[in-house]
């Protein structure tokens, strides 16, 4: 009798911890099929034996991600800071590869699934739009606003719905989970309904946005979203880490539905992700990007200050900030003189495994909540990530020229989007049908695409988001015809 694959993915994944999420847990995958059955169907052919050997589902999405479309474009879009005339970029690539790799350091450390870890990671970004953070503000009002003019458009001609939830998904019969304050301001029924079928959106808390990079990252690694067909899916756990993946969206509820039918090829698929998905991975890949973020901005300001010819440094600076707050040899030598910024991550990397691991001792296995999850810095650890963050939006991102910047590009983004929604005759056509050519979709898909974007208001409003999100720095440059400058 020849061996399972869920014994032979139980035998890798034999090392992880008991708080670890294990690939033989898994039941169902975010189209309801059954996980391990069908892993274990394609371990009983030679080829899928073979591609199968040595690794775990979690394993697969990882490799997944990372060498998908999605991944690649995040090469093509910049972080960047000023300091007078100097300027220091990243692009995305980096950042996530960090993030990654600060995720996988922690998860191997507290015995978790660091594949699952690292995943999430490769994910998380891969729906940011070009100039993510100054960017993702914008576009999750322009999406509020664009609906509320078509509400305002299909009201007029339609009698005003009370009860939201009828036209929307079918998250709780007895309408106790909150939807998001976006959707209840609609009221036609005719729009609810719309955003049901096509934006990815879920209820459980009144703050959940339009936009985020995540649930865009979710969005187009699940689906082809000009065609609203499922791509093959992925574990729920995975995709609920990347949607929920910031440290900074921390939800005020411990609830979270998304549900939306696509098309598959079989007939019409649902795809769900719940707060049951939820794993103690996610969080620390939370924590990862938070961590790296505010490390990675400081020691490009720091660089970039230098090479200004500034006397003090920029952790020099910090460390003057952060004097009162008794902080630990370790970090006060990483701040000194001119900053390690190996030493940063050192501490925080430390501090969140040795808090995490403490509360894992201090607990039973169990359902993990959301609102207060085991992985997390101590009390002090946290204060100084946060006092870090002061000091930055304070002193680095109040730099005039990347003020100014920043309202060039909030100013852009919007007009990237109008262009998109309003010429769509033009456009977000152009959009479309270079993905098709791209993707090889044949004529009769094409053409569903494209009417399904002139006929429909609402998946126009999430189309022309679809399309702004596949656009490099440089794409975007040359869309609004600033590429002579």
């Amino acid at each position: 009798m020849h061996e399972t694959y869920r014994a032979h993915v139980g035998e890798i994944e034999q090392g992880l911890g008991a708080f670890a999420f294990k690939s033989t847990d898994l039941m169902l995958l975010t189209d309801g099929t059954d996980a391990i059955k069908s892993f274990e169907d394609q371990w009983a052919t030679g080829d899928g034996k073979a591609r199968l050997s040595g690794r775990t589902p979690l394993m697969l999405e990882r490799d997944r991600i990372l060498y998908s479309d999605e991944l690649r474009r995040q090469a093509d879009k910049h972080h960047t800071l000023f300091h007078k005339r100097q300027r220091v970029s990243r692009d995305y690539t980096t950042h996530t590869l960090r993030v990654a790799q600060v995720a996988r350091s922690v998860g191997r450390r507290l015995g978790l699934n660091s594949d699952l870890a690292e995943a999430i990671a490769f994910g998380s970004k891969v729906g940011g739009v070009a100039f993510l953070h100054v960017a993702k503000k914008t576009v999750d009002d322009w999406i509020c606003e664009r609906l509320r003019e078509v509400d305002d458009a299909t009201a007029r001609s339609e009698p005003k719905t009370e009860t939201y939830q009828e036209a929307l998904l079918d998250v709780a019969e007895d309408g106790s989970i909150t939807l998001p304050k976006w959707i209840t301001a609609l009221r036609a029924g005719e729009v609810r309904g719309s955003v049901a079928r096509y934006l990815p959106w879920a209820a459980g808390s009144a703050a959940l946005p339009a936009y985020s990079s995540g649930q865009q990252s979710y969005w187009l690694l699940s689906t082809n979203p000009f065609l609203l067909r499922a791509k093959p899916a992925y574990t729920p756990q995975t995709m609920y880490g990347v949607w929920r993946h910031s440290l900074e969206a921390t939800p005020d509820a411990n609830t979270f539905r998304h549900r939306i039918t696509v098309l598959a090829e079989g007939g019409p698929s649902q795809l769900r992700l719940t707060e049951e998905h939820l794993t103690h991975e996610a969080v620390v890949v939370r924590y990862a990007d938070d961590i790296t973020w505010v490390i990675e901005n400081l020691n490009e300001a720091n660089t970039a200050a230098s090479l200004a010819g500034e006397r003090n440094s920029v952790f020099g600076l910090l460390a003057l900030e952060l004097d009162s707050e008794q902080l630990p040899d370790a970090l006060h030598r990483a701040l000194q003189p001119v900053g390690n910024a190996g030493g940063l991550y050192t501490y925080f990397i430390d501090d969140l495994v040795r808090t995490s691991a403490e509360r894992f001792q201090a607990s039973d296995v169990g359902p993990i909540n959301e609102t207060e999850p085991l992985v997390a810095l101590s009390g002090h650890a946290a204060r100084i990530l946060r006092l870090m963050k002061e000091f930055l939006s304070a002193r680095v991102f109040s730099d005039d020229r990347i003020r100014l910047r920043n309202h060039t590009l909030e100013v852009i983004s919007r007009t990237i989007l109008d262009l998109l929604y309003e010429s769509q005759a033009e456009a977000l056509v152009e959009v479309i049908e270079r993905r098709g050519k791209i993707e090889m979709w044949p004529p009769s898909e094409l053409e569903r695409a494209l009417k399904l974007a002139a006929n429909d208001a609402t998946h126009r409003v999430q189309a022309c988001v679809d399309a702004f999100s596949l656009m490099s720095d440089r794409d975007v440059y040359d869309f609004i015809g600033l590429e002579a400058l």
